[in-house]
This record gives C-alpha cells, sequence and structure tokens, in this order.
C-alpha cells in the first residue's frame, strides 16, 4: 500500500513540477497541495524502508531512506523562522534519515557490495564504499544534531518547545549513539584484518575479500 500510494504522489509531483510555471500565482490550493505532496513522499519511503529493514533486504532499504533525502532537504531549507516547532520537526526528520541510511548500511553484509533484491541484484555500492559512506552520513548526523540541540534549547527557555519532540530528539541522539559505536566497531575490524593480512602476507590463504 505505501508503495502504491508513493507512485501515485511521484506522479502527481512530476506533473505539478512540470506545470509549476504556468501555474497563477495566486492559486494556494495547488501550491499547498504540492508542499502536502512533498511532505508525503519522504514518509512513504521511510515506512518503506523499515518495513524492507524488518525484512532483511537491507540495500532497497537503503535506497528508500537515500530517496528521502532530497524531499527532506528541501523542506527544512523551505523554512526562514527557525524558531518554529515545525522547523524542528523538519530538521529532526533530515537527521533521522541520515541516521537510519548510516544504521542500514552497518546492518549490510561485511564484505559484500550493497545491492537491490531484485532480479538482477542490481549494485547500489561497492564493498569498499559501504563504511566511508556509513561514516559520511554518520557525520553529517552528529553535525546535525549539535544544531538540532541548539535550536531544541533556545525553544524551551522560550517556552515553544512541544514535549513530544523533546522526547523524540533525545530518541534520535540515543540513535546515534549506537550507530556510533557500530560504526568504530565495524571500522576497527577492517583495519585490523588489514593488519593481520599484511602481516601474514606470505600466506593467501588467510585472506579473504572485503
Amino acid at each position: 500500500c505505501m508503495a502504491k500510494s508513493c507512485s501515485i504522489l511521484y506522479s502527481q509531483f512530476e506533473e505539478l513540477e512540470k506545470n509549476k510555471q504556468t501555474l497563477p500565482s495566486e492559486d494556494i490550493k495547488l501550491a499547498d497541495y504540492h508542499d502536502w505532496i512533498n511532505e508525503q513522499i519522504p514518509r512513504n519511503l521511510t515506512g518503506i524502508g523499515r518495513t524492507l529493514t524488518f525484512q532483511g533486504k537491507h540495500g532497497d532499504s537503503v535506497e528508500s531512506f537515500m530517496n528521502a533525502i532530497p524531499f527532506l532537504e528541501k523542506t527544512f531549507e523551505h523554512f526562514e523562522e527557525k524558531n518554529d516547532p515545525a522547523y524542528l520537526r523538519a530538521h529532526r526528520l533530515l537527521i533521522e534519515a541520515y541516521v537510519q541510511v548510516a544504521e542500514e548500511l552497518l546492518m549490510c553484509p561485511e564484505g559484500e557490495a550493497v545491492v537491490r533484491n531484485d532480479n538482477d541484484k542490481s549494485v547500489l555500492m561497492e564493498s569498499s564504499e559501504r563504511l566511508p559512506q556509513a561514516r559520511f552520513y554518520y557525520e553529517k548526523s552528529r553535525e546535525g544534531l549539535q544544531e538540532l540541540v541548539f535550536s531544541m534549547a533556545k525553544m524551551e527557555q522560550e517556552k515553544q518547545l512541544p514535549k513530544s519532540e523533546k522526547e523524540d530528539i533525545c530518541y534520535l541522539a540515543t540513535m546515534l549513539m549506537h550507530v556510533g559505536m557500530s560504526l568504530t566497531h565495524a571500522e576497527d575490524n577492517v583495519r585490523d584484518f588489514h593488519n593481520n593480512g599484511n602481516a601474514s602476507s606470505t600466506n593467501p590463504t588467510k585472506k579473504r575479500k572485503l
């Protein structure tokens, strides 16, 4: 159902984007509909990504989370007023997407390319790119969370912070901490493997491809 809904939303979004120049500037309803679609597409993609995670289809899940990011970035960049709880939520959802990509990449099998679960096993990224990409999204998440916590503290001081949003941000911080620990562990394992491989380079039977 989420995939079908996403397909319809994509179709409508592309149609509105194509005809955007010809729409009257005073047509508020169509503009609101466009913004609503821009919000619902990443919501569906995130839901699909989580379902695929549960099914163990980590490559497909990575792709779904990554496809959600441009829409979330666009929504976040749209805000001019930074003291708005809606701005805080948009920022949090964007950082969550970064965290989910990093987390999902770490769940992919070590030493294998990240692939889609289709008939051709289409490659999303090579094995050698998996941990660097996870590190990239982790660092983006960490930088974003620092800004998010600053905005949260400011809103809390001004009594504009919803309690539920504070709880969600605290949960996000916990997610990021676990991803950071898992990433460091995975990088240490690769480093140890390379060090041991170099030390025993005379015995190629002990090596395996990463």
